[in-house]
């Protein structure tokens, strides 16, 4: 049987997951998260849109830092797929798999390619909060998995995702007009933007405002919210706009231990006051007018 780990809190993992089952039905997968792959204690025949753990035979990845770190400590072997230039990891595991010919592979990579790219849709933005809101929950994981790989691009008409959308469908209406009104009261429409978010949205909508400001205008935007694994942690997410090369994302958080991508990128911190210094002193830096613009989200009520 095949074992496997992939990262289950985004779509990019969980689409790795319906590859998988696409071709190995009855592979063991366990859904993980960058920080816990370190913590448990099993061999994986392969590992996907995670850093790669010792007891690891093939990582499959599409990060920097995780490329970075395999070569200085040895660990990157020829049977590993990590390419920084691919815009998601289910992209290499289709062609690591031999599935390009499949036409569901194909669907389940533009999911997860668009959701890895700040490029979302409607259908792949429902997909992602679904998934959020079923973050530690394997169960439910593999459960979207097997449909996804059921149904492909066609998965929101599967009745239990449907169930799903609709149990969060009313905190996310609300929390869509909270978020708009409070972006129409900043008046922004370009620049930088840091958004501190802690205690004030659900774990699931925590980045949407950072895609408001970038549809409007502005280059970058970071956001601060408290980590649903963990709750004495708090996660930085930082976007940027896709025609706008004024700052690299992936090279601010990695000052945070964090890592990601030119576009998209994020970082874990104990320490909020450190990190939003750090955070006004890198966007400050980058931006034409020397000014960032910071803010405090009210409680969504």
């Amino acid at each position: 049987m095949l074992r496997v780990a992939v990262h289950g809190d985004d779509c990019d993992g969980i689409c790795s997951a319906a590859l998988i089952l696409l071709k190995f039905p009855n592979a063991k997968i366990r859904f993980l998260n960058p920080r816990s792959i370190f913590t448990v204690n099993e061999e994986f025949d392969l590992v996907v849109d995670l850093p790669k753990p010792k007891k690891c035979k093939v990582n499959i990845d599409h990060h920097k830092s995780n490329l970075e770190r395999l070569k200085a400590e040895g660990l990157l072997s020829p049977q590993d797929v990590v390419d920084p230039n691919a815009p998601a990891a289910a992209l290499l595991l289709m062609k690591y798999l031999n599935l390009e010919n499949d036409k569901k592979a194909r669907e389940l990579v533009e999911i997860a390619v668009a959701a890895d790219t700040a490029r979302h849709t409607e259908e792949t933005l429902i997909l992602d909060k679904i998934i959020k809101a079923s973050l530690n929950n394997e169960e439910d994981l593999l459960r979207i998995a097997k449909i996804l790989a059921k149904k492909g691009k066609d998965f929101l008409s599967d009745e239990w995702l449907k169930k799903k959308q609709k149990e969060i469908e009313t905190e996310l209406s609300k929390i869509k007009i909270f978020l708009k009104t409070f972006v129409d009261s900043l008046g922004v429409n370009s620049g930088f933007v840091i958004v501190d978010e802690i205690d004030a949205i659900s774990y699931h909508s925590a980045k949407d405002i950072a895609h408001m400001l970038l549809d409007r205008g502005c280059d970058a935007v970071a956001v601060l919210y408290r980590d649903a694994s963990e709750p004495s942690k708090i996660r930085i997410s930082i976007r940027v706009r896709r025609d706008s090369d004024a700052i690299d994302a992936e090279e601010i958080t990695r000052k945070l231990g964090g890592g990601g991508h030119k576009k998209a990128a994020g970082a874990i911190t104990t320490d909020v006051k450190e990190a939003i210094f750090m955070l006004l002193n890198e966007f400050t830096k980058r931006s034409p007018t020397k000014s960032v613009i910071f803010v405090k989200l009210p409680k969504v009520t």
